[in-house]
């Protein structure tokens, strides 16, 4: 700006400096509560503490052009019929910043007009250097009669722009007084000014792009069961978009997402674009293509756990819908038959598909895909009010853009790979167990312990023998999904030596060249037998030297009558 900015008064040396105080003053007319890109009005106007007559002001003032864009302005003292003969004009430069005198006060906007007329700093710096991110704005009134004090001089109006592309973090100091010349023509005389809002703050901001917005993943499958987070997607909807669609029956066409993807495999993350500060989303995840260890989701386990909740547990006749879950939410995981109730048919669902048996399509697995539940997870599963609480809204704002989203799966009811929750209200605190159960800590329920069972195949005459030896004990069910090579045996038959009160199931799936075998006591008092409880018998159909790689194991496990999971190591 250097000389283009520079103001010569030809007749400085007859100047005199008059001790009366004028002020000036600016501020924004609207209320508060900015949202980004809403307009805002900004007035500048002069008050004064004595009498004086002055024909001349001439002020600087810069407004921040990253944060604010400008739409138009207007001379109220003309308009207003305060003075409709004054002279009036407006410079404006882009890409300027005072260099305030930091020798007086700032507030002096009489010496700092002094310090701007000089043309440069005590370190020959100049007035004015450049600044991409300001612009300056040069007002001048000028009239023959004296000005008017006490009213509003000019109105600026400018667009809120999004600092988010910007290097502000705030709207702190959006504009800025400069300096200031009151001058009276007929008497050769300056007039002291002060300023009163030196630089105006917008406040808060709502608003805005939110930039990267990051999505965690919750999870015992990903956290635990070391389940790829990539086979994990999610979704983001506006959510006024989506109360509308429910509002109408959701009839018509499914929202489009604001942003979706997979979660990173690492991270266990999903880094939202795309998305408004201060604006409600609604997020859900999802498990996409029917990855094969959805086969792992529902298990023995699963089915005790449903068992004894069907079954029930009281201490005396007279007691009733007594229940044997640890968390309310469990009532929605275990409810597979849309009979808006956990009970025996829920059970026997479940023990059906475990043995390779699909009644329904409601149970999560390879073939029926994923059931999912998913929402806030320090929310997700509390009771209150006597309901059961699964948010999925979201608000990023400047100082919240990391959300965790906890990911549950229909039938997981004792969270092996599902989202336990976290929050005290989501626990059940009167249970059928005992007192120590009632004391139980969020997100400590999953249990799962392992035990080695060893395998031993050989070729006996002329049949191919498998054998599942075990010496654990108190196990009150056991499941194992074995695939075998249908292009080098048939099978023959299966083996039970489980005990004589164990009830046992198997079911052969040739074409696939699959077995589901296994046993359960649905008394919880009957435990699986120590020693070879299994064995499986197979026809060679082409000559075999021995027996590596002809059989494989998919879901292996086994059960306590507390519903701990026994994971099974094969040896």
């Amino acid at each position: 700006m250097k000389k283009i900015l520079s103001f010569l008064v030809s007749v400085l040396c007859t100047l005199s400096l008059i001790g009366q105080d004028l002020k000036l003053d600016h501020s924004y007319i609207n209320p508060p509560g900015f949202v980004v890109g809403d307009t805002i009005t900004i007035k500048f106007n002069t008050l004064k503490e004595t009498d004086s007559t002055q024909t001349l002001w001439k002020f600087d003032y810069e407004y921040n052009n990253k944060l604010l864009e400008k739409i138009d302005h207007t001379f109220k003292i003309t308009n207003s019929g305060v003075n409709p003969n004054a002279q009036v004009s407006l410079s404006h430069w882009d890409g300027y910043k005072f260099n305030i005198n930091e020798n007086v006060a700032e507030s002096n906007l009489h010496e700092q007009y002094l310090w701007w007329s000089a043309g440069s700093s005590s370190a020959g710096e100049n007035s004015y250097p450049s600044n991409s991110d300001w612009s300056v704005e040069r007002v001048t009134v000028q009239d023959a009669s004296p000005l008017t004090f006490a009213s509003t001089i000019l109105e600026v109006r400018f667009k809120i722009k999004d600092k988010s592309s910007t290097n502000y973090s705030d709207y702190s100091e959006v504009t800025h007084l400069n300096w200031m010349m009151a001058f009276n023509n007929s008497t050769n005389s300056y007039h002291e000014t002060h300023s009163m809002t030196q630089k105006v703050s917008l406040g808060t901001v709502t608003g805005g792009n939110a930039g990267d917005v990051t999505i965690k993943l919750l999870s015992n499958s990903v956290d635990v069961q070391e389940v790829p987070a990539q086979d994990y997607y999610v979704d983001i909807y506006l959510k006024s978009e989506m109360d509308s669609w429910y509002s109408s029956d959701m009839t018509g066409n499914y929202p489009t997402p604001i942003s979706s993807g997979q979660f990173n495999n690492s991270s266990k993350d999903f880094i939202a674009q795309g998305l408004e500060n201060d604006t409600e989303y609604i997020v859900m995840s999802h498990v996409s293509n029917n990855p094969t260890w959805l086969d792992d989701v529902v298990t023995v386990s699963d089915v005790a756990l449903i068992f004894k909740e069907s079954i029930g547990s009281v201490s005396s006749p007279d007691q009733t819908n007594v229940t044997t879950w640890d968390y309310h939410i469990q009532d929605i995981l275990g409810e597979v038959t849309n009979d808006g109730q956990v009970d025996f048919s829920d059970s026997y669902e479940l023990l059906a598909h475990i043995n390779g048996v699909q009644t329904s399509a409601n149970v999560t697995s390879a073939d029926n895909g994923a059931f999912n539940l998913s929402g806030i997870s320090s929310t997700l599963g509390s009771f209150e009010d006597n309901q059961i609480i699964i948010s999925q809204v979201i608000k990023p704002t400047d100082n919240d853009k990391v959300f965790s989203i906890g990911h549950m799966l229909r039938g997981d009811v004792n969270f092996s790979h599902s989202f336990e929750p976290t929050s005290t209200s989501a626990v059940i605190q009167s249970s059928a167990e005992t007192t120590a159960r009632t004391m139980m800590v969020a997100g400590q329920k999953y249990t799962s312990e392992s035990a080695t069972i060893d395998l031993a195949s050989e070729i006996k005459e002329g049949l191919v023998e498998f054998s599942i030896n075990s010496d654990v004990v108190g196990m009150v069910g056991s499941q194992f999904n074995i695939t075998y090579d249908t292009d080098r045996l048939t099978l023959d038959k299966i083996e039970f030596d489980t005990g004589n009160d164990m009830t046992n199931f198997s079911n052969h799936k040739e074409e696939i060249g699959k077995i589901y075998l296994g046993s359960f006591d649905q008394n919880f008092k009957s435990t699986v037998k120590t020693g070879t409880p299994y064995k499986i018998i197979f026809v060679p159909t082409v000559q075999l030297n021995n027996t590596s790689g002809l059989i494989t194991f998919q879901v292996n496990e086994g059960v306590k009558q507390d519903g701990t999971q026994i994971k099974f190591i094969i040896e």
